[in-house]
């Protein structure tokens, strides 16, 4: 299989086809090891950096945790403010107000993967048809965290956990807007990294992650299967009135209303 020399990940696999990506995303050394948290990204050349880091270097050159930290307690603040932590009759907690804040819009350092590597993909190739993009795996057993359990991410206990670790946590949030259901949601964060591949830290074992690239002569074919043979599209990815309109904007041909 060919490789692909990034300036951010090194020398990374470059399937040929979408057959030679599924033995990559299929290989699995141990039958129960080896489960990954996926993300995709259009563009190969970007660092894996969360929304909140992007916000705040806006007006400022260096960032650190303290920056962050108070960013986030402004955030909730606001928010709880407007009613945004209450859901149906319980409160949320800090970990699930950020969750419900990341999937409407608002920067926040949890980043966007997902447990299922087509969704993942799809996001991937679903834009930047000139620029290779980028399917990154993260293996769960180098990450802090789990899957199915509470995990309140109160300040300030919480944090201090995060910042003694070399390695990233994850959390699975509470089903509180459609999105998180129909994209297999599963958010990765970490304290601030000052590496060159951005502000998520990464594990430096050479088996806690993985990186392919997807070359841009292959995207339009993978999108066409995705959407095909796995029903992965706008509509059925955002399935609230924001991703419908976003699906049926001027921006989208209305061969795409229909899937046949």
């Amino acid at each position: 299989m060919k490789e692909y020399k990034s300036e951010l990940f090194g020398l990374i696999p470059e399937p040929e086809s979408f057959g030679e990506l599924i033995e990559i995303l299929t290989l699995y050394k141990e039958p129960n090891s080896n489960v990954h948290m996926w993300r995709g990204q259009i563009n190969i050349g970007w660092r894996v950096d969360h929304s909140a880091y992007r916000r705040l270097k806006i007006k400022k050159d260096k960032i650190n945790d303290f920056d962050l930290v108070w960013y986030e307690q402004s955030l909730m603040k606001q928010a709880t403010h407007r009613g945004f932590r209450r859901q149906n009759t319980w409160n949320l907690s800090d970990l699930e107000l950020l969750a419900k804040l990341q999937h409407h819009g608002a920067a926040t350092r949890l980043i966007d993967f997902s447990r299922n590597s087509f969704i993942a993909l799809w996001f991937a190739v679903s834009e930047n048809l000139n620029l290779n993009g980028i399917l990154i795996g993260l293996n769960s057993d180098y990450l802090g965290g789990h899957e199915s359990t509470s995990q309140n991410y109160d300040y300030p206990f919480e944090l201090k956990k995060v910042d003694n670790t070399e390695h990233p946590y994850t959390f699975e949030p509470p089903v509180i807007t459609p999105r998180i259901a129909a994209q297999h949601s599963q958010f990765v964060y970490s304290s601030l990294s000052f590496e060159k591949t951005g502000s998520l830290k990464l594990h430096e074992n050479k088996d806690a992650n993985i990186f392919i690239s997807i070359k841009k002569e292959l995207k339009s074919e993978i999108a066409n299967i995705l959407e095909r043979s796995f029903d992965l599209r706008l509509g059925t990815l955002f399935p609230d009135i924001d991703g419908f309109g976003d699906a049926n904007s001027h921006l989208i041909s209305t061969d795409k209303m229909w899937r046949w």
